[in-house]
């Protein structure tokens, strides 16, 4: 496959993919959603295999026409190792435009607390 057939759903595909999976049952919603929530633990100072998929797969229409914010919420088990997730997330929305709302890495034993998912549940509603 070259990079002419690698561009199509971006290019020619009309906002769908050739791939016909799972994604297509979740993509109205996200079509109409007016906030993208990124959330991933983090294994090998990345964000996770699958939701860089997931970011992948909707190359074909980029981020929603009503989207204009977008938070991410990281979750891993050893201090300060999140920063390529948060790297790729920032430059995921200066390309799509979008404002960030807030990015929450939490790590080890703040994984387990009260206190901090009260906070991460404050920002949310507060959306």
């Amino acid at each position: 496959m070259g990079r002419k057939d690698n561009e199509y759903c971006h290019t020619k595909g009309e906002g769908k993919c050739v791939q016909k999976d799972d994604l297509e049952k979740i993509m109205p919603a996200y079509f109409e959603s007016d906030m993208i929530v990124f959330a991933t633990p983090v294994y090998y100072f990345d964000m996770s295999a699958q939701l860089s998929a997931a970011i992948q797969r909707v190359y074909c229409i980029g981020k929603p026409a009503k989207a204009t914010k977008a938070a991410m919420l990281i979750s891993s088990a050893s201090p300060g190792t999140g920063e390529g997730a948060v790297v790729s997330y920032k430059n995921m929305l200066a390309y799509m435009g979008v404002e960030d709302m807030g990015v929450f890495a939490l790590a080890g034993e703040e994984c387990k607390s009260e206190e901090k998912l009260a906070e991460i549940r404050a920002f949310a509603k507060g959306l």
